[in-house]
Parts: structure tokens; sequence; C-alpha cells
């Protein structure tokens, strides 16, 4: 279950699925650092976890960054001890090699900046919710912003919007002449050249929504320190963008 950009999955229905279906759930939770979700009355970060196992990325364009790297949760015991074998060549505390493994881990350099980071989260969040809402007033009327589905709260890692009507790459490339850096929506597996070949990867068919969403969207920026007036530049030099460069 994939948590993308930050916005978390309906894991409830996952859950439920999973659970009578006795199938083990694996979160991806990669973008979803200090995302949250609920249930019922009670808010839960992304993460606790509650399937087996739930994986974040600490790449540098995450909410927090140790340059590279991640981290994993799960409540299973067994599970625990494993990974943590696996991430040192399959050796267990007492140097044996118990199975082959690489070498997964963060250096304690890595791991140190990645601590003081966790401690900054809840204000990065804020600050990147508080981004989203002024985008979200600025660009009434242009564009509509994703909005937060009942039960679920974004860390808002990125900020993708659809721009029907106009073609992305040429807004990528008209605001990159500005200095303003946007990129792609999420790309599709499906339409890389690796995986491109009818039946080698996939079931053969059209995936209409996932080619239509990567047709009509790009991602705004959002990071720390972007202020009011930079958010209002991007904002004005994007809605120029779109009405000068029809589909």
């Amino acid at each position: 279950a994939v948590h993308q950009m930050g916005m978390p999955c309906e894991l409830a229905a996952v859950l439920e699925i999973t659970r009578r279906r006795g199938v083990v759930l694996v979160e991806d939770a990669a973008c979803a650092l200090g995302s949250e979700w609920s249930s019922g009355d009670t808010w839960e970060r992304i993460g606790r976890p509650e399937g087996a196992i739930a994986c974040f990325s600490f790449h540098p364009r995450k909410i927090i960054t140790t340059g590279d790297g991640g981290a994993i949760t799960t409540n299973d015991p067994a599970l625990d001890e494993r990974v943590r074998r696996l991430r040192q060549h399959g050796a267990d505390p007492r140097g044996s090699f118990l199975e082959a493994a690489p070498n997964y881990r963060l250096t304690d350099l890595q791991a140190a900046v990645g601590r003081v980071q966790l401690g900054r989260l809840p204000a990065l969040i804020d600050e990147r919710r508080a981004q989203v809402d002024r985008y979200r007033e600025l660009l009434e009327g242009v564009l509509a912003l994703p909005v937060e589905p009942l039960g679920r709260r974004s860390n808002w890692q990125s900020l993708c919007v659809r721009v029907p009507g106009a073609d992305p790459a040429q807004l990528v490339a008209r605001l990159g002449e500005t200095g303003i850096s946007i990129r792609r929506g999420i790309s599709n597996a499906h339409q890389q050249p690796a995986y491109a070949t009818p039946g080698s990867h996939r079931v053969a068919g059209a995936l209409e929504h996932s080619e239509r969403a990567w047709n009509e969207t790009i991602c705004l920026p959002v990071y720390p320190g972007l202020d009011s007036g930079q958010q209002r530049y991007i904002s004005e030099t994007l809605t120029r963008a779109i009405q000068a460069t029809p589909r």
C-alpha cells in the first residue's frame, strides 16, 4: 500500500481486505513521514505500523533527509530481528553470519543528522501545510489543489496539481526560464522503457486514469523557507503560463 506523495492511502479499507484474506501488508511510506490517518476519533502517524512493516525514505527530496537511506518500522519481533540482521551482511549480535545479505546500514553521521531533523519534523510539516493553504488562496479560480479526504492528513511532501488544458512539459520549461523549478507529476512505471513491453510485467490493457494523471499534472515548489512573496511570484507566473500554453 503506497502513501503516495505523503497522502495516506485508504488504509482502513486496505487493512480490512488484508486481514480478511490473510495477506501480509507492507506500507510504502517513503513520502509519508509525519502524515496521519484516522479510522475513528484517534489520529495516528503513518508507520505505526498497521501492517507487517512500513518503509520510509530519507532521500534529499523527502521531509527530512540523511543524504539518502531510510528506515523501517514493524511491530513483529521476528521481522525486527531479521531486518536488523539483514542491514549488516546477515550477521547476528554475536557476529555469526546466518544468511547472505548486503550492507544496508546508515552511517553514524547520517543517523545523527536524521535524529536532529526528526526533532524539527512537526515544525517542518506545519510550514508545508501553511504553504499549501497559501497556494490554495493564490490559485483559486486558476486550478484546483488536492483535498485531504476524511480521516487523512498529508505532510504535503509533494504538491501535485492538475493543469487540464495545458501541456505540463511546456509549463515546466516556461517556468524554468523564469527561475522557478517545477516538475511533472509522478510518472507511470508501465510507460517507462524498462517495463513497456506488453505482457512482460503486468496484465495487458490501458491504465487510462494513471496515464491521464501523468498528462495533466505538475508538482509545485513546497520546501522550508519558501515565503509568501515567492509563492505569489510562482502563482502569478504559473497563471500566465497556463493561459499561454493551450494544448
